[in-house]
This record gives C-alpha cells, sequence and structure tokens, in this order.
C-alpha cells in the first residue's frame, strides 16, 4: 500500500510539475529564416543609380542567363574565376560580375560591394544594363553594355 501511495504522490509531482512549466514558461517563437529578395537588389541597384545622377538600368534576358549560369557554378565553385567577359560575349559587349555569399540582408550585399574596391569599380563602371540572381545564400549581379 505505502508503494502505491508513493507511485500516487510521484506521479502527481510530475503531472503538476509539466503544468506548471507549460502554464508559467511561454513557448520560444522561432523565427523564420530571411527569405532574400534579389528585387530588392535590384531596387536598392536603381535607387544608387538615382542617387549618383545616372541612368536607371534596364534588365536583360541575356545578362539574366549569364547570372542563372554563374549561380550555379559559384555555388560548386566559389569563385570569380568561371566569369570571362569573352566566355559569355565573344563580340563588341563588356560585363562585369559583383558576387557575394553568407546570409547577408539586401542592403548589406550592396554595401559589402561598395565597400570593397573591384566590387565597387563595377558598380561605377557606365553599364546600362543588369540582372540580379539570388539561390541558397549566393547572390550574383550582372552588368553589361552591348
Amino acid at each position: 500500500m505505502k508503494i502505491l501511495i508513493t507511485l500516487l504522490l510521484i506521479i502527481n509531482l510530475i503531472i503538476n510539475s509539466l503544468f506548471l512549466k507549460s502554464y508559467f514558461i511561454k513557448p520560444q517563437v522561432v523565427p523564420e529564416p530571411y527569405k532574400f529578395n534579389e528585387k530588392q537588389v535590384e531596387y536598392l541597384l536603381q535607387k544608387r543609380q538615382l542617387s549618383l545622377n545616372k541612368p536607371l538600368y534596364i534588365e536583360s534576358q541575356f545578362l539574366c542567363d549569364i547570372a542563372s549560369i554563374r549561380l550555379e557554378e559559384i555555388q560548386r565553385n566559389w569563385s570569380h574565376f568561371g566569369f570571362s567577359a569573352k566566355r559569355f560575349c565573344p563580340t563588341n559587349c563588356s560585363v562585369g560580375e559583383n558576387l557575394a555569399k553568407g546570409n547577408y540582408t539586401e542592403s548589406e550585399t550592396i554595401t559589402a560591394w561598395e565597400n570593397s574596391i573591384l566590387h565597387a569599380e563595377i558598380l561605377n563602371t557606365q553599364y546600362n544594363f543588369f540582372c540580379v540572381k539570388h539561390s541558397k545564400g549566393y547572390t550574383v549581379a550582372v552588368f553589361g553594355n552591348f
């Protein structure tokens, strides 16, 4: 009989402690992962153009195709080495590429490019066309004239 009473007391303690914990402890809300928006990068690049009194970029399907190819490549091998103007436009055109990797926001991505001498040089070149692609933490911006 003593064993049964002891067991009932233990069960009662467990139930009460579970109830009290669930009642007094607020559940933690896990934030959703940040969803990077490549269109926001485009918007910020256009806004930057306006602030510098430069013409707005025109989105180019040709450059979007290049950006898509490069996005796949840099996910396998993080490097600018696969990018070459001659590879993508063998005749009269010029292209530049900016890459970003990591959990940057759109604004942080632009700022990182502006603070990098080589990336800023591409941003400051008078390109007329552009395209931005993003996937799995990688961002590619391709700029060009043709």
